[in-house]
């Protein structure tokens, strides 16, 4: 990479964050609040508007709260994954005091191979996506609350208490 190249890609990489997050508002910077008399008007900030029910699509909510759902869960999934590592060693070096799992372990513990450390991260991720889609099946899986607007929109239609003739 030329340094003309290198000095285009980093003026891209730092000025392109700043640009795609410029924002546009028609509200003022502030508004002041009408004072008393003999008293000067107090600046504030504006107040934006709250958040409507439509205002995201369902794929959006549903993964944004996977995204909660998982990195919530990795820690949990990652010691978890630590410890049946650690186990799992133990009994595979037929449980030679120098492999013994973390809250026994020796003073001069075994270091961790390339392998091992990728089982516990990949272990981990993999658990937490686990838990992740789990709970999405769970919350697709409930059934969903009728809205009043939506009962008033589609009213169910009334049957008759006497049976029909044939």
């Amino acid at each position: 990479m030329t340094g003309r190249t290198f000095i285009l890609a980093c003026l891209l990489c730092l000025g392109l964050p700043g640009w795609a997050s410029a924002q546009t508002s028609t509200v003022p910077a502030t508004q002041t609040t009408p004072a008393a008399p003999n008293q000067p008007a107090t600046p504030t900030a504006p107040v934006p508007d709250p958040y409507t029910e439509d205002e995201f699509p369902a794929w959006a909510l549903d993964l944004r709260r996977a995204e909660i759902i998982f990195f919530g869960s990795l820690p949990f999934t990652f010691l978890l994954a630590f410890e049946g590592v650690e186990v799992g060693r133990y009994i595979a070096h037929n449980y030679d005091a120098d492999y013994t799992p973390f809250p026994f372990r020796s003073g001069n513990p075994k270091e961790y191979t390339l392998e091992e450390n990728l089982l516990i991260i990949g272990s981990a991720v993999a658990l937490s996506l686990v838990v992740a889609l789990i709970d999405f099946i769970i919350e697709k899986a409930k059934p969903r609350p009728v809205s009043p607007e939506a009962a008033v929109a589609s009213p169910e239609r009334e049957k008759p208490d006497t049976p029909e003739s044939p």
